[in-house]
């Protein structure tokens, strides 16, 4: 891992956003999956049609925490999850 990391992160979870409406930074994504411990989110496409990302976490549990109930999730809903 980078040292941007702080060396805490030791699995990612790889994201991909279609159909923007709106600019979806890293700090988005951040504030998305923080609720299931990110560490930290490193955009690796953007575009005005995509977004595909690595979210980075401390626990391979944290990543499986993640996936079930952001696959599909309208991100601009500004539902948080339970």
């Amino acid at each position: 891992m980078s040292s941007k990391l702080g060396g805490d992160a030791v699995t990612a979870l790889y994201v991909q956003m279609s159909h923007l409406i709106y600019l979806v930074t890293g700090e988005v994504l951040y504030q998305v999956y923080d609720p299931y411990g990110a560490q930290e989110v490193q955009i690796l496409v953007a575009d005005a049609w995509r977004v595909e990302a690595l979210v980075w976490s401390r626990a391979s549990g944290d990543v499986e925490k993640a996936q079930g109930p952001t696959h599909g999730r309208n991100i601009y809903d500004g539902g948080v999850p339970a």
